[in-house]
Parts: C-alpha cells; sequence; structure tokens
C-alpha cells in the first residue's frame, strides 16, 4: 500500500498532467481514512472527521501507511447475463464496501443508455457476463479514501482545499506545503475539507488510466492507457462489483478524474457529459481552428453537441447531416444547419474545411471525401465497431493531401472543459431536449427498448424512489 504522502504526490502529478495547460479549473487533493456512510447518506460528526484529519496529517508526515475507508451500503446492481437476457436486479442490504487510497463511493443519482451499451446488449459488442453496463452516469458522493483528487470548474470552490503535495517531512513543511499552482497551504486545511466532499454531486472520467505509461504522459492519449480501465465495461468482481452506472453505486477508483457539478446544472443535462459529450470536445478540438465551414456526418447525441461546441467556437456554418426528420430539426436549435439526402448531394465539391463522422456508418465516408477541400480535415469518431470498411483509395486522400484521424475517448481536461461548456450555455440551448425523464432502474430492460426506438438522444435511468 502506497503512503499518504506517496499516494497523493503521485495523484497529483498524474491529474495536473492531464488537465488542459490553458484551463482555469482548480484541482482539490484531500485526506482522510475514516468517512461512514448508510443507505440514508448519513456520515461521521464533524469532530471525528477533524480528529481523523490530524492523525492523517501526522502520518503523512511520518511515512505512516494509510488506513483504508470501510463502509456499508445497500446496494443494487442490474446485472446484465448476456445478449436477448433480461437484466438481473440484485440487492444486497448491507453491502460492506472497502475503500482504498484515493478511492469514492457514489451514490448514482441518474445514468443513462448509451449507445455501446445497446450494442452490448444486442451481441454486437463483447462484454463480461455477468456484469454491470453504463458508463454515463452523475451522482452524490458518500464516502471517500485517503488521497481524494476532485476537480471544480467553479474557482468558488477554491474556498474548499487546494491541491497540496504531503510530502512534507519536517516541521517546518508541517505548517505549510506547497501546492501545485506555486501557493502554500496548511495541512490543517488540505485535510479537513473531506466533510465538504461527502455530499457533493460529481460526475468522472469512463476510464481510469495510470498516468506513468507512455499514452499517459509523452504521447497525451491517457485514455490508451496499458492498464486502462472502464467503467460499465469491466467483470462483476472487479471493484466489488461496483463498476457499472446501472447500480445504485459505483467505486471510482485512483486515477478517475472526478468533477464537482455546479449546483446549477441539472443532472439530465450533465449526465451524458462523461462519454458523448466529452468525446465531442475531443473531436471538435481536432478541426482546425480557421475552418469556417463544417459537416457534420449524424444528428446523434454527438452531432448535437458538434454543432453547438463548433458555433460557440465561431465557426461560422454547421452543416449537420441525417435521415431523421426529428433529429435534423432538434439539431438545428442548436446552430445547425440541417440537410438530408438530396440536399447533402447538392451541396458542392471541395465546400467544407473539415467533415466529422459521428454516425457510426461507413457508407457516407466517400460523400465526406467529395466535399472536403484540399487540405481538409477529416476526423472518425462514430465508427466504433469492425462492420465500417471504408469505400474510399489511399489515391482519394494524397491527391487532395487531406488529413484523417480517429478520436476515441476522451482525456480527463475534456470532460472538465464539456461541465464548463454547459454551464456558461445553459441559458443558451434547450438541453433538457435530450435526455428522456427517467426510467425506474429496475425496469432498465424497457429502458432500453425505448433507446432502441430512437425517440430521445438518451434515455436515463434512476433509481426507484422506495429504494
Amino acid at each position: 500500500m502506497l503512503t499518504n504522502a506517496a499516494a497523493t504526490s503521485a495523484a497529483a502529478a498524474h491529474f495536473h498532467k492531464d488537465l488542459h495547460p490553458h484551463a482555469h479549473y482548480h484541482p482539490t487533493i484531500s485526506s482522510s481514512s475514516s468517512s461512514s456512510s448508510s443507505s440514508s447518506g448519513s456520515t461521521t460528526s464533524s469532530s471525528s472527521q477533524d480528529t481523523t484529519a490530524e492523525a492523517i496529517a501526522a502520518a503523512e508526515l511520518a511515512g505512516v501507511a494509510t488506513p483504508t475507508t470501510t463502509t456499508t451500503a445497500k446496494v443494487l446492481r442490474m446485472l446484465f447475463e448476456g445478449p436477448g437476457k433480461p437484466f438481473v436486479a440484485q440487492e444486497t442490504a448491507n453491502k460492506e464496501i472497502t475503500l482504498g487510497a484515493g478511492e469514492i463511493l457514489v451514490r448514482l443519482t441518474m445514468a443513462t443508455v448509451c449507445g455501446s451499451d445497446l450494442h452490448t446488449a444486442s451481441g454486437r459488442r463483447a462484454a463480461y457476463l455477468p456484469s454491470v453496463l453504463g458508463h454515463e452516469g452523475v451522482g452524490v458522493i458518500e464516502a471517500v479514501g485517503a488521497d481524494t483528487t476532485v476537480f471544480t470548474a467553479d474557482a468558488a470552490e477554491l474556498n474548499l482545499a487546494t491541491c497540496a503535495s504531503a510530502s512534507a517531512a519536517s516541521e517546518q513543511q508541517q505548517q505549510q506545503a506547497p501546492n501545485a499552482m506555486g501557493n502554500l497551504v496548511s495541512l490543517q486545511a488540505k485535510t479537513s475539507v473531506l466533510a465538504n466532499l461527502v455530499g457533493r454531486r460529481v460526475t468522472w472520467t469512463l476510464t481510469n488510466t495510470c498516468g506513468h505509461c507512455l499514452p499517459c504522459t509523452e504521447w497525451h492519449i491517457p485514455q490508451k492507457c496499458t492498464s486502462l480501465f472502464k467503467y460499465g465495461h469491466a467483470p462483476l468482481e472487479d471493484a466489488c462489483g461496483l463498476n457499472g452506472c446501472f447500480a445504485s453505486h459505483i467505486l471510482l477508483r485512483q486515477g478517475t478524474a472526478v468533477i464537482l457539478l455546479p449546483e446549477d446544472l441539472s443532472d439530465n443535462v450533465a449526465v451524458p457529459a462523461n462519454c458523448a459529450l466529452s468525446t465531442m470536445v475531443a473531436v471538435v478540438e481536432k478541426v482546425p481552428v480557421d475552418a469556417k465551414t463544417v459537416l457534420i456526418q449524424g444528428a446523434g447525441l454527438l452531432g448535437v453537441y458538434g454543432a453547438a461546441l463548433l458555433k460557440d467556437r465561431g465557426v461560422a456554418t454547421v452543416y449537420v447531416s441525417d435521415n431523421i426528420d426529428s433529429r435534423l430539426e432538434l439539431a438545428a436549435e442548436f446552430g445547425a444547419v440541417p440537410v438530408k439526402g438530396a440536399e447533402v448531394a447538392a451541396l458542392k465539391p471541395q465546400s467544407v474545411d473539415a467533415v466529422i463522422e459521428v454516425a457510426g456508418v461507413a457508407s457516407i465516408i466517400p460523400e465526406g471525401i467529395r466535399l472536403l477541400r484540399p487540405a481538409g480535415t477529416y476526423v472518425f469518431a462514430g465508427m466504433v465497431h469492425p462492420e465500417t470498411k471504408l469505400g474510399i483509395t489511399g489515391l482519394d486522400v494524397i491527391k487532395n493531401c487531406l488529413t484523417i484521424c480517429g478520436v476515441h475517448n476522451y482525456a480527463s481536461h475534456h470532460l472538465v472543459d464539456g461541465i464548463e461548456f454547459l454551464r456558461k450555455t445553459a441559458n443558451r440551448h434547450p438541453w433538457s431536449k435530450l435526455v428522456s425523464p427517467p426510467v425506474p432502474l429496475t425496469q432498465l430492460d424497457q429502458a432500453f427498448e425505448l433507446s432502441n426506438q430512437r425517440q430521445w438522444h438518451r434515455v436515463a435511468v434512476q433509481l426507484d424512489q422506495h429504494f
């Protein structure tokens, strides 16, 4: 087990490296060895937490191993047992949960059914059996392990805590330790913040990364970490079996970026952010900054987010193509120029600066190549299944000097940027139209059926009120 100091130092190094260099978001690290929670969300008293904070601070300085946190909770998991089979509700009245360094127990308040969940349920995508699916979610912190790191997009959160390196060993460093921003903060301020984190609403990255391998460091693609863990795509026995969002709780590991949500950002607006929105933040990042005209192929949730992000960036014209009228109509409300069928064919060749594919259909790629200007950029993000052989030649790419790149998942700074984007555009776009009214979690089969009907961009699920 890492000592408290070593774990804090490692976490700080990892998360700060992954944050966008120009972002103004403020990470916080706090420490505690004990934080208990029941199904009703009760926690230890503030006086006992303060005592614990002092003990942990002393342990840090002495290089003593940090104890784990143990709590119990009433837990519900919806088990996926294979394609074509109904989900099975499994309830445990008093599940004992042990949190290691940097781990957070979250009680889920809402989750949504992503397209990859549909692929898994239909057998199009392999999965561990049994398992808990679901990776788009938001929730409330119920218990926190030692050396926990969270980020916030709200400058007002600076009064909660600051990020301190707890590697101090001398008596002088016991009084104050330098944080990542070059300021000085007291260890007591760092350790006493835990009481403020319990009960806070959060979202998190859908992947957990090591922070040390080449993808995490030199290559700057932590989503391709050599020891990657993905929530909603894991064996049932991993992380107490609380590793997917179609459940009452999820246990977040150290190495997962956890973001405090602004109070005025509702669950149904924030819930798809840690997959669809963050992915599109990463996708839009690949579009040249001088692009004036962009075509997005696909008016699903990715396409809608892409249109809003590009318009916010100042792109003059954002075409969105699809074959579903209702989706095109909604995309127009987010700044897109909707085009369908003959309208796409009527667009002039070499008339757009960039094309973004988020339809998951390979047959539309030749159309995108036709529309791209010389030296244009094509970003693939939707074709995440094997039935995607491309009907283009090398000549198509070379003679027009095209740039083609793929984007899969995202880094933690993309999620932070996405949350900030939702916050600043809360009154500019009808975000609440994208997610359905919540379906009870125990009726997850119904939620999947509704998702397949494509009436909503995302179908939400929520714990039954009686649970």
